[in-house]
């Protein structure tokens, strides 16, 4: 009992600790976004945010799906002590992460103007697209060591690293430019980004070498035959698939709002999107906790643990979102109005996601579940499911409602979304206790 007690206490501890370095990071993002709008202007922050959004889409298109995949399979790793099999499994993913990420690279950095002329309206933003482009290849590195530091059960160092590091980096460089110099440029804002990139990349490498991970070549060179076998194309390009359509799924209401409102409405939809989705990224924290524990116990198909750990996390999720539940209910006024009087008129499109949202924090998490238990494909047939639900719904509800109806159907797409996870989630807790391991065992 005593022991159990000491089990639970470390989890509250190292949940509290996550959500505290997440909300921390938000901090960071605030602050950043708010000083980065004064010393820029509209203008610059527009090439900043469009540098961002390439810079996500990229790094996604270049990591191949491998940072769901390294998590599962580390975290499993990990359960059995194979260490020097987790350092050849983190080289060989890099490895591949350059055999694709880095042609696909030089690719846009070539035709990085024709990119620019074609979807943004001008090949001015050239250099923009070939930034993204090369912060996009480090990032999908930087993505392989986080996930691997959350699946040796350091998920706190790579919350750290992937969404601390960056944004207080650059709050502290270009802070530093500024006043020594008095003239920044956007450019200079997203060289600085790309060099922090480099430098979280290599602290991520000194951190996995303190946790006994070496990644040195010596180690590829003589382990790499041994892991290369592990290497499932067909699962890898499963969660590449789910990967992209995340990135589809939370971009897609931008793309169609423009057809049936003003963009006064875009801005409201965006503003309160934004608020709930800094909500929710803490309940992705959580997955750093959870998702590794899934992998581990499927591993050991150790279904009663399975089974609780999936219900904790409904549980904790739940708790975490309850807070800023009440406070975009209750304080929807007041919080819109630090945007400016024009945007309290946005509180019926936080309203909606605030619900949403709500209804989704009692699911846990149910996708990442189901991601690391060999029910990939599952969750990538949930996600497609998930998006045509959304386009048709907004089409729908679009023309007759406008950008309301569009926050409407997004919102419904997401809760089906999440609900038919959990439905899923137990037809493979269903499905695990009614035969053996057998084949499905990884290692």
């Amino acid at each position: 009992m005593i022991t159990a007690f000491k089990n639970k206490s470390s989890n509250l501890i190292t949940i509290f600790n996550l959500i505290f370095i997440r909300g921390s990071s938000s901090g960071f993002q605030f602050l950043l976004n708010v000083f980065l709008g004064r010393l820029l202007g509209p203008e610059g922050m527009g090439i900043y945010y469009i540098y961002t959004s390439w810079n996500t889409f990229l790094s996604t298109l270049a990591s191949i799906g491998l940072p769901l995949y390294s998590l599962k399979n580390i975290s499993i790793l990990k359960s059995k002590n194979k260490l020097h099999d987790i350092a050849s499994f983190i080289i060989t993913s890099i490895l591949f992460i350059f055999i694709v990420g880095l042609p696909l690279t030089i690719l846009i950095i070539f035709f990085n103007k024709d990119i620019a002329h074609l979807f943004l309206g001008s090949s001015n933003f050239g250099v923009v697209i070939s930034l993204a482009a090369i912060g996009g290849f480090v990032f999908a590195i930087l993505r392989i060591l986080v996930e691997s530091l959350k699946g040796i059960g350091k998920p706190n160092t790579g919350i750290a690293l992937e969404f601390s590091i960056i944004p207080l980096g650059l709050l502290i460089v270009i802070s530093v430019l500024f006043y020594t110099t008095r003239d920044v440029s956007p450019y200079t804002v997203l060289y600085v980004h790309v060099l922090i990139l480099i430098l979280s990349v290599i602290f991520s490498i000194i951190f996995l070498k303190k946790n006994n991970i070496d990644l040195s070549p010596t180690v590829f060179k003589n382990n790499y035959l041994n892991i290369k076998k592990d290497y499932e194309l067909r699962k890898i390009l499963i969660f590449w698939g789910t990967m992209l359509l995340n990135v589809l799924s939370a971009t897609l209401p931008f793309f169609l709002i423009p057809f049936y409102s003003s963009a006064e409405e875009v801005a409201k939809f965006g503003i309160a999107n934004k608020l709930v989705s800094i909500a929710a990224t803490f309940l992705m924290a959580l997955a750093s906790f959870f998702a590794p524990k899934f992998a581990s116990y499927y591993s050991e198909y150790n279904i009663t643990s399975l089974t609780k750990e999936l219900r904790n996390s409904r549980i904790y999720s739940f708790i975490a979102y309850l807070p800023f539940f009440i406070v975009f209910i209750f304080l929807s006024d007041w919080i819109l109005n630090i945007f400016g009087e024009e945007f309290v008129d946005a509180k019926i499109y936080l309203y909606i996601f605030a619900i949403g949202q709500l209804i989704n924090s009692t699911t846990g998490l149910a996708g990442h579940f189901l991601n690391m238990v060999g029910k990939e494909k599952l969750q990538l047939y949930n996600m497609m499911i998930s998006i045509l639900l959304m386009l048709i719904l907004s089409v729908i509800l679009g023309r007759n409602y406008g950008a309301l109806g569009v926050t409407i159907a997004y919102s419904i797409s997401i809760v089906v979304n999440n609900i038919l996870a959990v439905i899923l989630s137990k037809f493979a807790i269903s499905n695990m206790s009614s035969k053996k391991l057998g084949s499905n065992q990884l290692y």
